[in-house]
Parts: C-alpha cells; sequence; structure tokens
C-alpha cells in the first residue's frame, strides 16, 4: 500500500516538474533569454526542492553499513557452557523488571537496547548487545543503521519533512543487509538459546 503511495505522489510530482520546467522555458524563449539554461535551472530546483539529500544519504548509509554495521559473536552457547559447566541448570526466568533498555532472558543474561534515531542526517543507529550480568561480559552484539526518519504527519508528532524522508529516502532497503538477513534476525536467534536455558525451570 505504501509503495503505490509513494508511486502516485512521485508520478503527481513529475507531472508537476514538468510543467514547471515547460512553462520556465517558455517563459524564457519570450523574454529572448537562454531558454535551456533556465529549464536546466528549473529542474534543479525542483530535483532539490524533495530530493536535495538523497545521494549523500545514500552514500553515508552505505559506508556506515559497509564499515560499522554487523552481528558478532564473543562467546558461542557451547563456550559459555564449557567455561561455566553446571551454572546451565540453575538458571530460572528472570523476575527482574524490564527496563527501557534492558530485558532480561533469566537472572544471568539480559540484551541491552540502544537507538539513536539522529545518528546522522536521516539516518538512525541501533545497538543490541547481550551481555553476561555476572561480570558485564559482552556476549554478542548487533549494530544497525536505518535511513528516513517516520512519516507519522498525521496526529503523530511527525513533521512534514519525516512524511518526505518516508517517501524519499524510505523505499528500497533502508536497513543494513548481513548476508540477505537482517542482522536483528540473527542477533534474536542467537539470544534466544540463553533465554532458552531459563524457561520451563
Amino acid at each position: 500500500m505504501l509503495l503505490i503511495v509513494i508511486f502516485i505522489f512521485l508520478a503527481i510530482y513529475l507531472l508537476i516538474s514538468v510543467a514547471v520546467v515547460t512553462i520556465t522555458a517558455i517563459w524564457a524563449s519570450r523574454k529572448q533569454r537562454r531558454p535551456w539554461l533556465w529549464a536546466c535551472l528549473a529542474v534543479f530546483v525542483m530535483y532539490n526542492l524533495l530530493f536535495w539529500d538523497l545521494i549523500p544519504t545514500l552514500i553515508m548509509h552505505k559506508y556506515y553499513c559497509d564499515t560499522q554495521a554487523g552481528f558478532w559473536i564473543y562467546k558461542t552457547p557451547e563456550q559459555w557452557k564449557a567455561e561455566n559447566p553446571g551454572e546451565v541448570e540453575t538458571l530460572k526466568e528472570s523476575l527482574r523488571s524490564t527496563s527501557d533498555s534492558h530485558n532480561w532472558l533469566n537472572q544471568r543474561f539480559y540484551t541491552d537496547v540502544k537507538q539513536n534515531k539522529n545518528f546522522a542526517h536521516a539516518i538512525g543507529k541501533t545497538e543490541k548487545k547481550l551481555i553476561d550480568a555476572k561480570d558485564n561480559k559482552l556476549i554478542a552484539q548487533y549494530i544497525n543503521f536505518w535511513r528516513g526518519k517516520s512519516g507519522g504527519i498525521f496526529g503523530l508528532g511527525g513533521t512534514p519533512d519525516n512524511l518526505r524522508q518516508s517517501l524519499v529516502l524510505g523505499w528500497g532497503n533502508r536497513n543494513c543487509v548481513d548476508e540477505g538477513n537482517p542482522p536483528n534476525d540473527e542477533f534474536n536467534k542467537f539470544s534466544y538459546q540463553f533465554w532458552e536455558w531459563g524457561q520451563n525451570k
């Protein structure tokens, strides 16, 4: 549905842009000025009204995805069990309350989630960590970057630029991709193994 709305919006904007460029060229011709120069100027203005940050954002997003995003495992469940014999049998479902950033998997492990919606212009960052609470050792880490802010403009606290970003920057692959799957999927699957240790006990 969103894709249809985006295509309709862009089609209307294209028609308006063509009309503006044509009218500008006709006006320049009547004023005995260079029609092609004024037409190019009109194209430049109409493009930048909507797409002024598209190319820089795509370049920045690709850079951060290539250099900082991903999923890292520092200790597998098998390695942790080998280093902590008998500990798995003592793990139970955590009774600790879950805060905004901490989600307790059991009394020994928790995930820490941090989101920076303004990491860079039109680019946000999500960082998730799986931590052993006993010694605060990092078990696994996931970092993702997304582009384009939410288009929630109607009664949801959004702005016209949020809507513009969702239409222009939010299409296609908004997130970093790791081997065809978002790294977050792998992080959740990995963390689930530690969560299972505390269940049904």
